[in-house]
């Protein structure tokens, strides 16, 4: 079976992929100085989702210590998420530093 023309490597598909990144800015190629938390941020996200992918590169280009808890479909941290936050919804950041 041969593949569609727009998921195979051509110059369209690798063009769209910088243009992409390019409308985001470069996200985490810009130092931006934070004041770091006494502890890491916990971050519950979905691997493939672009909000998720936009929460990461946000926490990694202000350098936020942060732990990534990964939900797949079928995964026992989907249960965790909900035990701690009531609702299933992703990306979610939780700070677990007061104030």
């Amino acid at each position: 079976a041969e593949l569609p023309f727009l998921l195979k490597s051509n110059p369209l598909a690798t063009g769209s992929l910088y243009l992409a990144a390019l409308s985001r800015y470069q996200p985490g190629s810009v130092y931006v100085p934070a004041k770091k938390p006494a502890k890491p941020l916990e971050l519950w996200a979905y691997e493939p989702s672009p909000f998720s992918v936009i929460a990461r590169e946000a926490l990694s280009g202000l350098e936020l210590p942060h732990i990534v808890h990964y939900c797949p479909r079928g995964s026992v941290h989907r249960d965790e998420l909900v035990a701690r936050a009531g609702i299933f919804q992703l990306p979610y950041l939780e700070d677990p530093n007061p104030g």
